[in-house]
């Protein structure tokens, strides 16, 4: 718009407010039909909790490790593969506002968990690396709900 000082006219202001609103009722309508594939949060889950718990079992430099990194990436791909299919597109990761506390909380949980779970490895306590990679993985769970219901209230869904 120029600032020519000019007022727009009532029609344009009237034309303006009902986009913006379709567009407002389009990120609601959007929002409130987003599906998370049945085992989404908790296939990942799982797999965090098996490469954390195998990297500090077994040190990151055995096959194992690799094995488990891998599998980790492979049901990852699976997974936004799965919702991709389901809702047309994959909605994740960093969106700034609300979400930075939940994504900076995420990066603390899997950074935290494969550190803590190879000190524990590699001081000859291979259980407790694999508690570290359980509990990193409820905590992914959790915070990846949290992601999604925060992700749904921002955009007005209802449900």
């Amino acid at each position: 718009m120029e600032s020519s000082g000019e007022r727009p006219d009532r029609s344009s202001v009237d034309a303006a407010r009902a986009a913006l609103h379709t567009v407002r009722a389009e990120q609601e309508r959007t929002a409130a039909q987003i599906q998370v594939p049945a085992g989404y949060d908790e296939m990942i889950a799982l797999a965090i909790g098996v490469w954390i718990g195998v990297e500090g079992w077994r040190g990151p430099s055995d096959r194992w490790s690799v094995v488990a990194t891998g599998l980790f990436a492979v049901v990852l791909a699976w997974q936004v593969r799965r919702f991709r299919e389901r809702n047309g597109a994959w909605v994740g990761g960093w969106r700034g506002g609300r979400f930075a506390g939940v994504v900076a909380a995420t990066a603390v949980v899997l950074i935290g968990g494969l550190i803590l779970g190879r000190v524990a490895g590699s001081h000859g306590h291979p259980w407790l690396a694999v508690a570290i990679g359980a509990v990193a993985g409820l905590c992914w769970f959790g915070l990846s709900r949290l992601w999604m219901r925060i992700y749904r209230a921002e955009l007005g869904a209802t449900r």
